[in-house]
């Protein structure tokens, strides 16, 4: 049965109005077109709905009972297409979790060129320390997050993007800037600039020097204060390998540390409860490429039961 929902606005209108000519003048089509199109309705469905033999304006039995399932009709129909342009307008959201110093170098350019070719996706990034995205994570609030791990929960995936290795800093008067190689050893022998406890690069740090203990001289939660202090005579300390830009100019050496593991690794971690939207997938590639990691071979592993000593 070929009949539109334009055969079902005319019936509508005429019953609201109730007078062919007003009805015609409201659906801005002569009276006679209006007419037609109302016969043509009552033609298609095979049943006279409005009563031309009274003298006023009726219905008939048939026209009453067809203004339900006109108006039932309409509304679905009107309610999905709404429903439509709401989704075809939508903006797609992205919701990502990193830790503190990769906003500082390495995921800026790359959220940035995401952004200039994704302008229709909007991305909310959450700047937290590495124990805390991995929360996020398992909490399901973002779709994914870039950051250190060591041990992870074996329900999440983890996909490994860069092994960072950490460097010494001291001040460029120190004794330690003279040298030509710096081990591990040289960090036990001075005070030392920590990060707070429980944090993962402090664990990273106190297994790296044991069972040497380290001489704490202050505790922070920041690399830039680790930089004050440091520049300030108030010890030395450690730093990711990707912040080394962030110290140039200033009153500070860096050095590599030779000759052992002082690492972390840095990876993307997601919820398997969790599927990635289109554009957080774009978002994971993008990241993945210009980490120089691809898809195919990005290692999906759970962190938790590896031995970090057999990698080193």
């Amino acid at each position: 049965m070929d009949i539109s929902t334009r055969n079902l606005r005319a019936f509508l209108t005429l019953v609201e109005h109730r007078n062919f000519t007003r009805a015609a003048k409201s659906f801005c089509l002569s009276q006679p077109a209006f007419s037609a199109l109302v016969r043509s309705t009552e033609a298609t469905i095979g049943i006279e709905l409005i009563d031309r033999a009274s003298p006023q304006f009726q219905l008939t039995r048939a026209g009453e009972l067809f203004i339900e399932l006109a108006s039932s009709t309409l509304d679905h129909f009107d309610g999905r297409v709404r429903a439509l342009q709401t989704h075809s307008l939508a903006v797609e959201r992205v919701v990502v979790t990193a830790m503190v110093t990769l906003t500082y170098g390495v995921l800026p350019p790359i959220l940035a060129a995401f952004q200039s070719d994704h302008r229709q996706v909007q991305l909310d990034l959450h700047v937290a320390h590495p124990n805390e995205c991995i929360e996020m994570v398992e909490a399901r609030q973002v779709d994914f997050a870039v950051t250190a791990v060591d041990a992870v929960a074996s329900r999440l995936n983890v996909e490994r993007l860069f092994r960072e290795p950490f460097e010494l800093v001291c001040g460029s008067e120190h004794p330690l800037a003279s040298l030509h190689r710096v081990s591990v050893h040289h960090l036990t022998a001075y005070p030392f600039v920590h990060y707070k406890r429980g944090t993962m690069t402090r664990r990273l740090i106190d297994a790296a020097v044991h069972p040497a203990q380290i001489q704490v001289a202050n505790e922070v939660e920041h690399v830039h204060t680790i930089r004050a202090l440091v520049e300030s005579g108030g010890g030395i300390g450690v730093i990711p390998a990707g912040m080394r830009s962030h110290f140039a100019g200033s009153r500070v050496v860096v050095k590599p540390i030779e000759g052992c593991a002082l690492w972390r690794d840095i990876a993307l971690v997601s919820h398997p409860a969790r599927p990635l939207p289109p554009a957080a997938m774009c978002l994971a590639s993008l990241i993945r490429r210009e980490l120089g990691i691809s898809t195919n071979h990005a290692e999906t592993s759970n962190l938790e039961n590896e031995s970090r000593s057999s990698e080193s």
